[in-house]
């Protein structure tokens, strides 16, 4: 059995957040992952859809379509499970159920500028039993 849990993914402008080191101490899930119910998938089809394009909506808006450290929002990915992930537009619609892999950046802080020493690991959420993405 597997700890995956849905989840949505922001699609922005930039995939290198500027400035680079409030994603290196935060994490970058911090800032383009959206939580969902975990029982989402259980839905009825028409619901699940609606209900997934009302969060994207509702994030988008709530965010004035914009990300801070990485800009504008272009789309969002719903991680429906570990294979199976659909493209929503911004205003809420299903693109497609065949979205692109999730591109994630690699952040961390050095000590010392001693690319082993990687400090970044202080800083960072964890976000309990969630597999990376």
């Amino acid at each position: 059995m597997t700890n995956f849990e849905p989840c949505m993914w922001v699609v922005t402008e930039r995939q290198i957040a500027e400035p680079i080191f409030a994603v290196a101490i935060l994490g970058e899930d911090y800032f383009r992952l959206i939580s969902l119910p975990r029982d989402i998938t259980r839905l009825p089809p028409v619901l699940e859809v609606k209900l997934v394009g009302l969060i994207a909506r509702s994030h988008y808006r709530r965010n004035n379509g914009v990300i801070g450290c990485f800009g504008r929002i272009l789309q969002y990915l719903y991680l429906r499970s570990e294979n199976e992930r659909w493209t929503l537009s911004t205003n809420g619609h299903l693109v497609n159920r065949h979205g692109d892999p999730i591109q994630k950046g690699q952040y961390s802080l050095c000590l010392k500028r001693r690319p082993n020493r990687d400090t970044g690991f202080l800083f960072r959420r964890h976000l309990g039993n969630r597999k990376p993405l």
